[in-house]
């Protein structure tokens, strides 16, 4: 009987479990709770897409009355172009041939399709107050900021969502700057065997916040996208429309590309990531994929909410306003505040406006009450 105890099943107290379960590794339930993660993460961004182009919210951002110089629609047609074609071979070799070899998805196969997965998280930065904006040059369909819940900062929907622009960035900086990171890693262990984890983590942390900020400052320059209203303790040219908020860009860009990195690097002797434990428990086959696949997509999205959007939100409630240089450029305020609209740029004195029902100040400085909003009457404190 001893000798037949494999595949059986034992009763502890009213469940049922294998006895292989009972001998899985404590973070066996891993896959279980990051694939959730992630079915949750893939349900929500539908959920908004769908409210967006469903309730007919979908319609182009245009430029506005400010020309647009030639070398903005340069770069922009070619932007568009090159990170898409980087995108599509990354594609190829990290999902495609990279599938028929493994007759399976591998990992860096998940990692392109979490990518993918997270542009949608884009512009939260914006939740609560303006503070971002791309040019509306950029192909787009206006925004699906206004389909998501409890949705704060007004004319969300003007906002342009450049997603030709995201289906090539979003790969190539996540997917394929996170593999490039992983092949240093392994490199600096190679020279430097003896290197401990935090060494290796901080020296990657400090180098990426570095790179992105030289990287942030060349492609500001470009005239695709303006950080004009983000508060930051230091910034570079901060009455541009090319402002680089340096400590931001430092440490939370620099921190969701570590963490990426360090998931994919740090992985267990069966060659899985944190987030893949326990699949091994699991039968072979397309369910497994698509929990492992989900796993990545569930810590993708969570590390970019968390340790940017969130962050980012409270630095956009904080800011100094936006700039001249940039409130005078149509493309770039696109009637979400300014001219051009009935809500003043927030910052600075210039409180954010909450929602389109609210009595708000206006773009020239005049109090606006809204349909059914009411300014205040004094009511006197009782003296009797």
């Amino acid at each position: 009987m001893a000798a037949n105890m494999q595949g059986t099943r034992i009763r502890v107290g009213m469940a049922a479990v294998s006895d292989e379960s009972l001998h899985a590794p404590a973070g066996w339930r891993a896959i279980y709770v990051w694939s959730g993660i992630g079915a949750f993460w893939l349900l929500f961004s539908g959920y908004i897409f769908a409210a967006w182009i469903l309730g007919g919210h979908a319609h182009t951002t245009l430029t506005g009355v400010t020309p647009v110089p030639a070398s903005m629609k340069f770069n922009a047609v070619f932007w568009q172009s090159f990170l898409g074609l980087i995108s599509a071979i990354l594609f190829y070799f990290f999902v495609v041939r990279g599938w028929r070899r493994e007759g399976r998805l591998p990992l860096y196969g998940m990692l392109y399709i979490a990518a993918q997965s997270m542009w949608w998280q884009d512009a939260l930065l914006n939740f609560l107050s303006p503070v971002f904006s791309y040019n509306s040059i950029l192909v787009n369909w206006g925004s699906w900021n206004a389909s998501v819940p409890g949705w704060v900062s007004p004319n969300a929907e003007k906002m342009p969502s450049p997603v030709l622009l995201y289906l090539g960035l979003y790969p190539v900086f996540f997917c394929g700057a996170t593999v490039a990171l992983v092949a240093l890693m392994r490199r600096i262990k190679v020279l430097w065997p003896h290197i401990s984890n935090f060494k290796l983590v901080s020296i990657m942390f400090v180098a990426l916040g570095l790179f992105a900020v030289a990287a942030e400052a060349t492609w500001l320059r470009t005239g695709m996208y303006t950080y004009i209203g983000l508060y930051s303790p230091v910034s570079l040219w901060p009455d541009q429309a090319y402002k680089v908020p340096v400590i931001s860009v430092f440490f939370l860009d620099s921190l969701v590309l570590t963490l990426l990195a360090c998931l994919i690097y740090y992985r267990d002797d069966k060659g899985q990531t944190y987030v893949e434990r326990g699949s091994e428990h699991l039968q072979a086959g397309f369910k497994v994929g698509t929990m492992r696949c989900l796993a990545m997509i569930g810590a993708a999205n969570t590390i970019l909410f968390v340790c940017y959007n969130i962050p980012m939100n409270y630095l956009a409630i904080i800011g100094p306003g936006w700039a001249p240089a940039v409130l005078e450029k149509s493309y770039f305020t696109n009637g979400v505040c300014g001219d051009g609209s009935d809500y003043a740029c927030p910052g600075g004195a210039v409180p954010p406006a909450i929602g389109p029902h609210q009595i708000h100040i206006g773009p020239d400085g005049r109090i606006v009450v809204p349909p059914g909003a009411e300014l205040p009457t004094l009511v006197k404190s009782k003296n009797d």
